[in-house]
């Protein structure tokens, strides 16, 4: 299962709260269209959601907001970490990077 970070949560809150959306929003992971071009690495996108999509999973960490996780990359993302930040200009970024001990 996908794990998030005090870093990463904290950055999804500021988003959220820039986003000025309803409380029970959260982000949404889910494939990117470079996901489609096998000679790539499979891509990701990030993005604020007011709830959850049908066949999403959501991940519930404590004290952070809800991850909704669209099943076609569940593979991808379990035993991952998700962390992140916020950038010089204020912005919420993140990545995906694996588990350490894997």
């Amino acid at each position: 299962m996908l794990t998030v970070t005090e870093t990463a949560a904290d950055a999804m809150r500021s988003a959220l709260e820039r986003a000025d959306v309803p409380e029970s929003s959260g982000i949404r992971i889910s494939g990117s269209d470079a996901m489609s071009n096998s000679s790539e690495r499979p891509g990701l996108r990030l993005e604020i959601v007011p709830e959850k999509l049908p066949g999403d999973e959501q991940v519930v960490a404590a004290g952070s907001p809800p991850v909704f996780i669209d099943s076609d990359v569940v593979p991808l993302v379990d035993d991952k970490v998700l962390d992140g930040g916020i950038d010089a200009d204020g912005r919420a970024v993140f990545k995906i990077v694996s588990s350490p001990g894997l």
